[in-house]
């Protein structure tokens, strides 16, 4: 049976319910384990339960039914050829069987998405709660994931030294979706405009060092960032024609190296 996650057993339901598309009434509940708050995730995990449906599923139209179905309804139809009706009314069947068939995944996949949003919303509001503080938290989609807007009397502490809290929070909510849903959106957090002014802040530091580098004739070795922040500086450098980047380094180690081009 599925088994679905939450930051309690209420949440968990929720998540199961909508990515099951069934109502509460639907289903039968049977907790597995029961969740328990921790900070920053540290000694913390989730709710889980298993939900069974209680009502019976039903198949989709087979050829059989469908031939059944437009037989009958030609011979109801009396102003009109029966080879007519047969033919329209069988077109018509197999036509809303493969619009509901197409519509069901596409229904199931956004309602797994929806889910893994309102977890994280969930989540970011109790983190913030765990460091003493009331977080906001709206999201929005864009091209390819979703952005989560926090807001804070204490915006600096949800930041952090060098942006560290905000790319940990950023990192465990980008678990947290990918343990949720099985699409491949990108999860991004900002506070204000940090992200925006943190990426004018790299490409500050890209175009120093390769001054740096094409002056001293030395490779620069910049201190270890996440990935996206790599990847602002690789882009920031990518057509400069007295330079190359490239990262080196593991995990939280790993760092990028500007070096004077051969």
């Amino acid at each position: 049976m599925p088994q679905f996650e939450g930051k309690n057993i209420a949440s968990a339901i929720d998540t199961g319910i909508l990515t099951m598309g069934v109502t509460r009434e639907q289903v039968q509940v049977r907790v597995i384990q029961e969740g328990k708050a921790g900070f920053f995730g540290l000694g913390a995990h989730p709710a889980i339960v298993e939900l069974t449906r209680v009502d019976p599923v039903t198949p989709a139209p087979t050829a059989a039914l469908v031939h059944t179905a437009a037989v009958e309804s030609a011979a109801r139809t009396d102003d009109a050829p029966a080879s007519t009706s047969h033919r329209d009314e069988q077109e018509l069947v197999m036509n809303e069987a493969a619009a509901t068939a197409t519509e069901a995944p596409v229904s199931k996949h956004a309602a797994a998405n929806q889910a893994a949003v309102n977890v994280i919303s969930a989540m970011l509001q109790a983190v913030g709660t765990d460091m003493g503080m009331q977080v906001t938290v709206q999201s929005t989609k864009v091209h390819g994931g979703v952005v989560f807007h926090l807001s804070s009397d204490h915006e600096a502490a949800l930041i952090g030294r060098h942006g560290r809290t905000i790319n940990s929070l950023q990192f465990l909510a980008q678990t947290v979706y990918d343990r949720q849903s099985r699409g491949k959106w990108i999860i991004t957090l900002d506070v204000g405009d940090y992200r925006e002014r943190r990426r004018a802040t790299l490409q500050r530091l890209a175009a120093r060092t390769a001054l740096e580098v094409v002056s001293t004739g030395r490779p620069v070795y910049l201190d270890p960032m996440p990935a996206f922040e790599r990847k602002v500086i690789h882009q920031a450098l990518g057509d400069n024609p007295h330079v190359d980047t490239r990262s080196e380094g593991r995990g939280d180690e790993r760092s990028v190296i500007v070096s004077p081009r051969r």
